[in-house]
């Protein structure tokens, strides 16, 4: 039962993604990465999520660079300026 609304949350949380991109509330995931990697250029994402609060949509980033060090980029995701951006 448990993985049955596991499933059926994923799936909402995708056709919500979906209809943001598709009505042009945020912009393409893909571009959002660009965005964030850019302030860490030798960086790789680790993890990432699409928060939506007060109606707005904010991309946060998770990067570690060859380092070591982990970073949170945050993007607002409709215009694709970097909010934040901080160690972890």
């Amino acid at each position: 039962m448990q993985t049955d609304s596991m499933a059926r949350f994923a799936a909402t949380a995708l056709f919500d993604a979906m209809q943001m991109l598709d009505s042009c509330k945020v912009k393409p995931l893909t571009e959002l990465n660009t965005v964030a990697l850019a302030q860490h250029p030798d960086g790789s994402i680790e993890e990432s999520d699409l928060d939506g609060t007060q109606g707005r949509y904010i991309y946060k980033v998770e990067l570690r660079e060859k380092s070591g060090q982990l970073w949170e980029v945050d993007v607002d995701a409709a215009s694709g300026e970097v909010i934040e951006n901080y160690p972890h």
